[in-house]
Protein backbone atom coordinates (compact mmCIF):
# COMPACT_ATOMS: atom_id res chain seq x y z
CA UNK A 1 0.00 0.00 0.00
CA UNK A 2 1.43 3.37 -0.71
CA UNK A 3 1.43 6.13 1.46
CA UNK A 4 0.77 9.89 0.77
CA UNK A 5 4.78 9.88 1.47
CA UNK A 6 5.41 8.53 -1.85
CA UNK A 7 3.41 10.25 -4.13
CA UNK A 8 3.73 14.19 -2.16
CA UNK A 9 5.48 17.21 -3.36
CA UNK A 10 8.78 17.72 -1.19
CA UNK A 11 10.13 20.28 -2.94
CA UNK A 12 6.79 22.95 -2.12
CA UNK A 13 5.99 26.36 -2.92
CA UNK A 14 5.06 28.72 -0.12
CA UNK A 15 3.83 32.36 -0.08
CA UNK A 16 4.84 34.43 2.61
CA UNK A 17 1.10 36.42 4.37
CA UNK A 18 2.95 39.55 3.38
CA UNK A 19 2.68 39.34 -0.35
CA UNK A 20 0.66 40.96 -1.99
CA UNK A 21 -1.78 39.29 -4.38
CA UNK A 22 -0.14 40.21 -7.50
CA UNK A 23 3.49 38.78 -6.14
CA UNK A 24 1.22 35.88 -5.02
CA UNK A 25 0.00 35.16 -8.40
CA UNK A 26 2.92 35.47 -10.18
CA UNK A 27 5.10 32.90 -7.58
CA UNK A 28 1.72 30.66 -8.03
CA UNK A 29 2.21 31.09 -11.88
CA UNK A 30 5.39 30.70 -11.97
CA UNK A 31 5.99 27.47 -9.94
CA UNK A 32 3.05 26.06 -12.35
CA UNK A 33 0.70 25.30 -9.71
CA UNK A 34 -2.60 26.33 -8.84
CA UNK A 35 -2.47 26.89 -4.96
CA UNK A 36 0.04 26.87 -1.82
CA UNK A 37 0.70 27.00 1.84
CA UNK A 38 0.84 30.27 3.30
CA UNK A 39 3.75 31.35 5.70
CA UNK A 40 4.37 33.34 8.73
CA UNK A 41 7.86 32.88 9.16
CA UNK A 42 8.59 29.23 9.41
CA UNK A 43 4.95 28.62 10.45
CA UNK A 44 1.92 27.43 8.03
CA UNK A 45 -0.81 29.53 8.90
CA UNK A 46 -3.06 29.07 5.73
CA UNK A 47 -3.35 27.59 2.36
CA UNK A 48 -3.95 30.05 -0.85
CA UNK A 49 -5.04 29.51 -4.40
CA UNK A 50 -5.92 31.29 -7.59
CA UNK A 51 -9.45 30.74 -6.91
CA UNK A 52 -9.77 32.31 -3.63
CA UNK A 53 -7.56 35.18 -5.31
CA UNK A 54 -10.13 35.71 -8.40
CA UNK A 55 -13.02 35.49 -5.82
CA UNK A 56 -11.72 38.23 -3.94
CA UNK A 57 -11.40 40.17 -6.94
CA UNK A 58 -14.60 39.57 -8.44
CA UNK A 59 -16.33 39.76 -4.62
CA UNK A 60 -13.96 43.44 -4.90
CA UNK A 61 -16.24 46.82 -5.83
CA UNK A 62 -15.09 48.44 -9.13
CA UNK A 63 -16.23 52.40 -10.05
CA UNK A 64 -19.31 52.91 -7.76
CA UNK A 65 -21.80 54.89 -9.61
CA UNK A 66 -25.49 56.06 -9.11
CA UNK A 67 -28.11 54.01 -11.21
CA UNK A 68 -30.14 56.89 -13.20
CA UNK A 69 -33.48 56.67 -12.53
CA UNK A 70 -35.88 53.83 -14.28
CA UNK A 71 -36.33 54.92 -17.81
CA UNK A 72 -33.88 57.31 -17.53
CA UNK A 73 -31.22 55.63 -19.24
CA UNK A 74 -32.01 56.63 -22.89
CA UNK A 75 -29.61 55.58 -26.00
CA UNK A 76 -26.92 58.69 -27.16
CA UNK A 77 -27.71 59.49 -31.00
CA UNK A 78 -24.60 60.44 -32.67
CA UNK A 79 -26.12 63.87 -33.04
CA UNK A 80 -26.24 64.32 -29.24
CA UNK A 81 -24.05 67.92 -28.68
CA UNK A 82 -22.22 65.82 -26.18
CA UNK A 83 -20.44 64.00 -28.87
CA UNK A 84 -18.22 65.61 -30.68
CA UNK A 85 -15.72 63.60 -32.99
CA UNK A 86 -13.46 66.23 -33.84
CA UNK A 87 -12.62 65.98 -29.85
CA UNK A 88 -11.31 63.09 -28.01
CA UNK A 89 -14.03 60.50 -28.16
CA UNK A 90 -13.45 59.01 -25.14
CA UNK A 91 -14.69 62.22 -23.06
CA UNK A 92 -17.95 61.62 -24.76
CA UNK A 93 -18.47 58.46 -22.61
CA UNK A 94 -16.52 60.05 -19.78
CA UNK A 95 -19.38 62.61 -19.98
CA UNK A 96 -22.19 59.88 -20.30
CA UNK A 97 -20.99 59.10 -17.38
CA UNK A 98 -20.86 61.76 -14.99
CA UNK A 99 -23.60 60.35 -12.50
CA UNK A 100 -20.33 58.08 -10.99
CA UNK A 101 -18.94 58.66 -8.09
CA UNK A 102 -15.51 58.15 -8.76
CA UNK A 103 -14.04 60.01 -10.90
CA UNK A 104 -13.25 57.81 -14.10
CA UNK A 105 -10.92 59.68 -15.28
CA UNK A 106 -8.61 59.23 -12.76
CA UNK A 107 -9.78 55.59 -12.26
CA UNK A 108 -8.25 54.89 -16.00
CA UNK A 109 -5.42 57.23 -16.63
CA UNK A 110 -3.86 56.79 -12.68
CA UNK A 111 -1.84 53.73 -12.63
CA UNK A 112 -0.50 54.14 -9.72
CA UNK A 113 -4.36 54.51 -8.04
CA UNK A 114 -6.01 52.17 -5.45
CA UNK A 115 -8.59 51.18 -8.28
CA UNK A 116 -6.20 50.34 -10.42
CA UNK A 117 -4.56 47.44 -8.78
CA UNK A 118 -6.64 45.99 -6.37
CA UNK A 119 -3.74 42.60 -6.60
CA UNK A 120 -0.52 44.98 -5.43
CA UNK A 121 -3.11 47.07 -2.67
CA UNK A 122 -3.87 43.44 -0.44
CA UNK A 123 -1.67 40.64 0.55
CA UNK A 124 -2.00 36.88 0.22
CA UNK A 125 -3.77 36.76 4.26
CA UNK A 126 -6.21 38.36 3.57
CA UNK A 127 -7.44 35.95 1.19
CA UNK A 128 -6.27 32.54 2.13
CA UNK A 129 -7.67 29.72 4.05
CA UNK A 130 -7.13 29.54 7.48
CA UNK A 131 -8.42 26.22 8.07
CA UNK A 132 -4.88 23.94 7.19
CA UNK A 133 -6.40 21.00 5.95
CA UNK A 134 -3.18 18.14 6.80
CA UNK A 135 -2.51 14.41 7.58
CA UNK A 136 0.75 12.76 8.13
CA UNK A 137 3.17 11.15 6.14
CA UNK A 138 1.95 7.41 6.67
CA UNK A 139 -1.91 8.15 5.42
CA UNK A 140 -2.61 6.09 2.62
CA UNK A 141 -3.23 7.45 -0.78
CA UNK A 142 -6.88 6.29 -0.34
CA UNK A 143 -6.93 8.24 2.78
CA UNK A 144 -5.64 11.44 0.82
CA UNK A 145 -8.40 11.51 -1.95
CA UNK A 146 -11.13 10.85 0.62
CA UNK A 147 -10.22 13.76 3.03
CA UNK A 148 -9.60 15.58 -0.53
CA UNK A 149 -13.49 14.84 -1.23
CA UNK A 150 -14.97 15.15 2.60
CA UNK A 151 -12.91 18.59 2.78
CA UNK A 152 -13.92 19.74 -0.92
CA UNK A 153 -10.08 20.62 -1.41
CA UNK A 154 -7.83 20.39 -4.19
CA UNK A 155 -4.05 19.80 -1.99
CA UNK A 156 -3.81 18.45 1.61
CA UNK A 157 -0.80 19.22 3.60
CA UNK A 158 1.37 16.58 4.74
CA UNK A 159 2.63 17.75 8.16
CA UNK A 160 4.15 15.89 11.33
CA UNK A 161 3.08 18.56 14.03
CA UNK A 162 3.77 21.88 13.30
CA UNK A 163 6.35 20.79 10.14
CA UNK A 164 5.61 21.09 6.76
CA UNK A 165 6.72 18.02 5.01
CA UNK A 166 4.74 18.67 1.50
CA UNK A 167 1.88 18.94 -0.07
CA UNK A 168 -0.47 16.50 -1.94
CA UNK A 169 -2.42 17.99 -4.76
CA UNK A 170 -5.30 16.18 -6.76
CA UNK A 171 -3.15 15.71 -9.46
CA UNK A 172 -0.65 13.82 -7.35
CA UNK A 173 -3.91 11.33 -6.07
CA UNK A 174 -5.05 10.98 -10.09
CA UNK A 175 -1.46 10.10 -10.74
CA UNK A 176 -1.01 7.46 -8.25
CA UNK A 177 -4.23 5.75 -9.43
CA UNK A 178 -3.72 5.85 -13.06
CA UNK A 179 -0.03 4.65 -12.24
CA UNK A 180 -1.14 1.80 -9.94
CA UNK A 181 -0.06 2.97 -6.94
CA UNK A 182 -3.25 3.27 -4.66
CA UNK A 183 -2.53 -0.99 -4.67
CA UNK A 184 -5.25 -3.22 -3.80
CA UNK A 185 -7.14 -2.47 -0.25
CA UNK A 186 -5.51 0.48 0.48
Amino acid sequence: MKTVRDIMTTDVVTLDERMTLREAIEALSSARVSGAPVTAGNVVVGVASRTDIIEFEADSPGARRRRAPEGDFGVAAMDDPAFDEENDPAIYFVDRWEDSVDDVWSRISETDSRNWDQLEEHSIAEVMSRGLVALGPDASVREAARMMVDKGVHRLLVMRDRDLLGVVSTMDVVRAVADGMDGPGS
